[in-house]
C-alpha cells in the first residue's frame, strides 16, 4: 500500500531533525557518544511505530544496542536500512500506515454505560440464550426486580456474536487476526453493522407498549394494502390474473394482521416457542429499549445483511426476489412505497416492507395453481371456520418467509383439498411435516399467534 502523505513528511522531519542534530556536534567539534545517538534513534523509530503500530521503539533500540565497535557511518547506514525494511514490510502486509482498519468500527469497543431499569412481568423467569443477549444478562440465575442494562451495548454484542467476534477474549492477538480477516472479507457488513449500532440511542428511542406497537403496524401497513388493491384492480385485464386468481389473493390478502405480523416476528427474534414469555420479553424491551432496538437486532446465525423485526435479507429485494407475477404487482405501486434494498430499511418500514413480501408470497402460490385449483381453493377457503383459516394463513406467511418453495408446495395441497374436520386435520398435517425444522419453525409461529390471538394478550403482557 502506498505510503500517506502525512506519513512520509513525519518520517522527513524526524530524520532532518537527527542530522541536524549531528551537524551541530560536528561544528562544535563535540563527538556524539553511542548513547546520544541511541536516544536520538529511539525519537525516530518512535514516531514511525506511533503511526505503524508494526514494531516499538524498544524493539529497535534494543537491536541497535547489540551492534558494538561500530563506526557512525555503518550505524546511520544499518539505521536507513532499517526504516526501508519496515516501509517495506508495511507494503507487503497491505496494511496501512494510519492503522489495521479496525479503529473506526466503534461497536468493536463499547463500553457499558448501564441504568436501572424495573423488570414488571420479567421478574422471577429464568431466561437464557437470545433472551439473556438482548437483556444483557447471565445466562444463569433468576430475573431480580430491577436491572442494569446498557441496550447500545447490548446491540453491539449481538453484531460482534453474529460475525463470530468475542471467542478468543484470552489471547488478543488472534481475536485482533479473526477481526482484521473477517473486515477484509466483509466490509459491508461491517459498515452496515456500525451504521445501525451508531443509530441507535435509547434515550431518544420510541418506547411503546405491545398494544401500542400493534396499532403502529396497523397504520403503517395501510398505505401498502390501498396501493395493493389498487393493482389488483389495474390488473384485472392481465391474462396472468383470472378473477379466480385475484380473488383468491384478495381475500388471503385481507387476512394479514398486526398480530399475524408480531407473531411472525417473535418467531424470528426470540429463541423458544413460549408464546406468552416472547410477547412479554417483546413488550419490556419496546417499553424500555424502544422500537429502534428492535429495529436493528441482527440475525445472528447468519452472514447475510438481515436485521430488524423480520429479520428481512437482501434476497427479498433482488430482482425476481419473490418471483415474476410478484413483480407486476409490485411495478404498478407508487414510487417510494417499498424500499429498494434492505439496507434502507428503518422504523415502519420494516412493517410495510413485512406485509407486501407477505401478500407476494400469497400471489406466487395463486400463481402455482391451475384455473380447476384456484376455483377448488377458493371455496375451500370460503367454508374454512374462520379461527382455523386465520391460523392457516400465518403458518403460509411464516412457512413462506422460511422456505418459500416448501410454503407453495404445502399450502397448495392444503387449499385445494376439500374441508374436512378442519381443526385436526390441519394440525395434524403440520404435526407431520418431513422438513423438522420447518416444523418446529411453524409450531413456534403458531404458538406466538395463539397467545397474541387471546382476549386482552396485547394489553395484558
Amino acid at each position: 500500500m502506498m505510503e500517506s502523505f502525512n506519513t512520509q513528511r513525519a518520517y522527513e522531519n524526524d530524520k532532518r531533525a537527527v542530522s541536524h542534530a549531528r551537524k551541530e556536534h560536528e561544528k562544535t567539534g563535540t563527538k556524539k557518544t553511542r548513547r546520544e545517538f541511541l536516544r536520538e534513534l529511539g525519537i525516530l523509530v518512535t514516531a514511525i511505530s506511533t503511526i505503524t503500530g508494526i514494531e516499538t521503539a524498544d524493539k529497535f533500540t534494543s537491536n541497535a544496542r547489540t551492534r558494538k565497535n561500530k563506526s557512525k557511518k555503518k550505524e546511520e547506514s544499518i539505521t536507513d536500512k532499517k526504516i526501508e525494511d519496515l516501509k517495506r514490510n508495511l507494503r507487503e502486509q497491505n496494511v496501512s500506515e494510519k492503522g489495521d482498519g479496525l479503529e473506526k468500527y466503534t461497536f468493536l469497543y463499547d463500553k457499558e454505560r448501564p441504568h436501572s431499569f424495573s423488570t414488571g412481568a420479567l421478574e422471577g423467569k429464568k431466561l437464557s440464550n437470545l433472551y439473556a443477549m438482548y437483556l444483557g444478562i447471565d445466562e444463569k440465575g433468576v430475573i431480580p426486580g430491577k436491572l442494569q442494562i446498557d441496550f447500545k451495548a447490548n446491540i453491539a454484542r449481538l453484531w460482534r456474536m453474529k460475525f463470530g467476534f468475542d471467542k478468543h477474549t484470552d489471547s488478543p492477538e488472534k481475536e485482533k487476526l479473526v477481526r482484521e480477516r473477517f473486515l477484509k472479507e466483509h466490509k459491508d457488513l461491517m459498515d452496515l453493522a456500525e451504521h445501525l449500532y451508531c443509530s441507535y440511542n435509547q434515550s431518544k428511542a420510541k418506547k411503546v407498549s405491545l398494544d401500542e406497537y400493534s396499532k403502529d403496524i396497523v397504520r403503517s401497513t395501510k398505505s401498502v394494502q390501498r396501493a395493493f388493491m389498487h393493482a389488483m384492480y389495474e390488473l384485472r385485464n392481465d391474462a396472468k390474473f383470472p378473477r379466480a386468481r385475484r380473488a383468491l389473493i384478495e381475500k388471503m390478502a385481507s387476512r394479514i394482521s398486526s398480530r399475524k405480523l408480531i407473531a411472525c416476528s417473535l418467531t424470528e427474534l426470540m429463541p423458544s416457542a413460549d408464546g406468552e414469555t416472547n410477547a412479554i420479553v417483546l413488550d419490556f424491551l419496546l417499553r424500555n429499549a424502544g422500537t429502534d432496538f428492535i429495529d436493528v437486532i441482527p440475525s445472528v446465525h447468519d452472514l447475510l445483511a438481515s436485521f430488524g423485526p423480520y429479520q428481512l435479507t437482501p434476497a427479498l429485494f433482488a430482482p425476481g426476489g419473490v418471483g415474476h407475477l410478484s413483480e407486476k404487482v409490485e411495478a404498478l405501486l407508487p414510487k417510494g412505497l417499498i424500499s429498494k434494498s434492505v439496507e434502507e430499511v428503518s422504523g415502519t418500514e420494516h412493517h410495510k416492507v413485512a406485509y407486501f413480501v407477505a401478500i407476494e408470497h400469497l400471489t406466487q402460490l395463486s400463481g402455482k395453481l391451475s384455473q380447476r385449483e384456484l376455483v377448488i381453493a377458493e371455496e375451500r377457503i370460503a367454508k374454512t371456520p374462520q379461527d382455523i383459516l386465520h391460523k392457516e394463513i400465518l403458518a403460509f406467511i411464516a412457512m413462506s418467509h422460511h422456505l418459500p418453495t416448501e410454503a407453495y408446495s404445502y399450502f397448495g395441497h392444503v387449499f385445494t383439498q376439500a374441508p374436512k374436520l378442519y381443526k385436526r386435520e390441519f394440525e395434524k398435517s403440520i404435526n407431520h411435516m418431513h422438513n423438522k425444522g420447518l416444523r418446529m419453525y411453524v409450531q413456534k409461529a403458531l404458538s406466538n399467534y395463539d397467545f397474541l390471538s387471546k382476549r386482552g394478550a396485547l394489553t395484558s403482557v
